[in-house]
């Protein structure tokens, strides 16, 4: 069982609720333009859905916060990292146990396939530019890097994800070209790992797409493009998409 950090020191806190609140998720939801602020009767209410286990709950809850007006995509970026954020705290300061946090957790991740099968479809191009979004093995949650697919899908992005990806392991062939792979870490990783991941990322592509690292690890781990051997550190998806040069299929340009 991971060891909870002391507490009143941000890093150490930061690197165990990692997996459970990726920075890079909640710091695009904080820049959400245009959109209203948070309401935390809502959070509290897919929070309670998410501990019951119960995906008839978390999407009773999705649909009674729709029906005040918030659509799916904010339900998605806005409220369920909301929600992971406050069973990653409520973790640490023991007001929660580890097997409920990671109940709600996985319960969360589900909710976010059933959100884009239901509700997002219709907005993945499966034409757009490729993204190999990878996860290292041994990174026990993965919502963050779920809800980031999401993200760069209803930008017109085609997503190929690896949530368990290990350098050695041998890959299926590639259906088509990829260009750009996106590496969403926490500091449960180590700079070895990360190093041949993103050796292996560079093997899997065709041509010469930029390796980019996210997640926690980039506010953790100072100098890390260099002695990781990526292209770039993104702390946000708009940072990324800038640094790759890609363009928003809806014609706003991002570089």
């Amino acid at each position: 069982m991971p060891k909870k950090p002391k507490s009143g020191t941000r890093e150490k806190v930061a690197s165990t609720v990692a997996p459970l609140a990726e920075n890079l998720i909640l710091e695009l939801a904080s820049r959400g333009s245009g959109r209203r602020p948070i309401e935390m009767r809502h959070v509290a209410r897919l929070r309670k859905a998410a501990l019951s286990c119960s995906k008839t709950a978390c999407l009773s809850a999705c649909d009674r916060i729709a029906s005040q007006g918030i659509g799916f995509d904010d339900i998605a970026d806005l409220y369920v990292p909301a929600v992971a954020r406050t069973l990653g705290e409520d973790w640490v300061d023991d007001r929660i146990s580890l097997a409920s946090t990671s109940v709600g957790a996985a319960m969360l991740q589900w909710l976010l396939g059933a959100l884009e099968q239901a509700h997002l479809h219709s907005d993945i191009a499966v034409d757009g530019p490729g993204v190999l979004l990878m996860v290292p093995a041994g990174e026990h949650h993965r919502l963050g890097a779920v809800l980031l697919g999401q993200q760069l899908r209803r930008r017109g992005f085609w997503v190929r994800p690896m949530l368990q990806a290990r350098a050695e392991s041998s890959q299926p062939p590639l259906q088509r070209r990829l260009n750009a792979t996106m590496i969403s870490a926490s500091p449960a990783t180590g700079m070895q790992d990360l190093r041949r991941l993103v050796t292996a990322a560079r093997k899997a592509t065709a041509e010469a797409s930029p390796v980019l690292i996210g997640g926690t690890i980039a506010d953790l781990e100072p100098g890390l493009a260099d002695r990781s051997g990526a292209d770039h550190v993104a702390t946000d998806v708009q940072d990324a998409l800038r640094f790759c040069q890609f363009e928003d299929r809806s014609g706003v340009s991002l570089v």
